[in-house]
């Protein structure tokens, strides 16, 4: 019968020749079996005869399997370990290269005033950051450095929105402190959001970070900091008397911040204090042996204006004329770059005039 020839076929693939049968009776019981398939049971037959096939199969695979020692199975297992600890320690390396390359390249762009391009590659570290590499990075210190990297990204922002006059950015860099402040609450971060609110009008935000860090204790100088530029916040809003006592606490707290110093005189002469101005003034720029002090660099063209203001024209003349940064010589920036008050910067124009500059 054609359906015994198949089993007989099929069987003999799992035995010898000349050898009795893997399964003593298999064989008596197919022919018994085959002889039954014709017609109608053919297709029925055809199928039965395919068990003993995969349970031959079945018992072969298992017993590979069961062919390993526990040895064996242990060295697989360290074997897998290792490469499954390489691929992450590689992608580990990646991830760290890329961060590190783009931080380098920012702060270098930064540096030479590329903030456009310092800006994609702090977004470039952001975004690595935030993707955590395939899951390699979940690490505190690494959250951490997200929050450091999105307050540098912020800095940038701020400086193009203040340069380029262009609130998308100053918003950008809100949006980019308040994130970074989630992740690490810091008072120079809230000092640096408060300054960003107020070169976007937004003063009631601006004064509640600035008063966030004055009214806590924290050191003498970051407070100082918080104090002074919650002073130029009062000046933008002509509030003189305000920002006269914000500069005299963060005097005192610093024992004589020469940015501090030097915008009390200031706005002392806007408030009527022309004597205590010229003054303060007059010993700031005495105390300049070295060269101009950051932060107090608008005191030589700030004393020239107000000898100019008080009758000393010949003597303000002389001083403007050895003004070294041409910047305080620009009348939009020391109003609008500075925030020098209107009687000030009125002062320095008349003497610009006089001075034939």
């Amino acid at each position: 019968m054609v359906a015994g020839a198949e089993g007989a076929a099929s069987l003999s693939a799992f035995s010898h020749a000349g050898s009795a049968p893997a399964f003593p009776g298999m064989d008596s019981k197919i022919a018994m079996r085959s002889s039954k398939c014709s017609g109608p049971m053919k297709l029925v037959c055809s199928q039965s005869n395919q068990v003993p096939r995969r349970a031959v199969l079945d018992l072969a695979i298992s017993g590979a399997i069961l062919s390993f020692t526990p040895a064996q199975v242990r060295a697989e297992s360290e074997k897998e370990a290792k490469a499954a600890a390489l691929g992450k320690q590689m992608k580990v390396v990646e991830f760290t290269r890329v961060i590190d390359t783009a931080t380098d390249k920012a702060f270098k762009l930064a540096e030479k005033g590329k903030l456009k391009e310092a800006e994609e590659q702090w977004s470039i570290v952001i975004d690595k950051y935030r993707q955590g590499g395939d899951g390699v990075v979940v690490s505190p210190q690494a959250f951490y450095r997200l929050g450091l990297s999105l307050s540098k990204r912020a800095d940038i922002r701020a400086q193009l929105g203040k340069s380029l006059k262009d609130e998308k950015y100053a918003m950008a860099a809100i949006q980019d402190y308040l994130d970074s402040i989630k992740i690490q609450d810091s008072p120079e971060i809230r000092v640096k959001l408060g300054t960003t609110y107020s070169i976007l009008n937004r003063f009631s935000e601006a004064e509640e970070q600035f008063s966030s860090i004055i009214d806590k204790d924290f050191g003498a100088e970051i407070k100082s900091r918080a104090l002074v530029n919650r002073g130029l916040m009062y000046q933008q809003q002509s509030k003189w008397e305000s920002a006269a006592k914000d500069y005299q606490l963060a005097v005192e707290l610093t024992k004589g911040s020469p940015e501090a110093l030097k915008n009390l005189a200031i706005i002392n002469f806007q408030i009527g204090q022309e004597e205590k101005s010229l003054e303060m003034l007059k010993n700031q720029k005495s105390g300049m042996i070295l060269g101009v002090v950051e932060g107090a660099e608008d005191v030589p063209a700030a004393l020239a204006a107000v000898k100019f203001a008080m009758g000393k024209e010949d003597e303000a003349k002389a001083d403007f004329e050895k003004v070294q940064d041409q910047r305080f010589k620009d009348i939009r920036f020391v109003r609008e770059g500075r925030l020098w008050p209107p009687k000030l910067v009125d002062a320095l124009a008349r003497l610009k005039e006089a001075a034939g500059q």
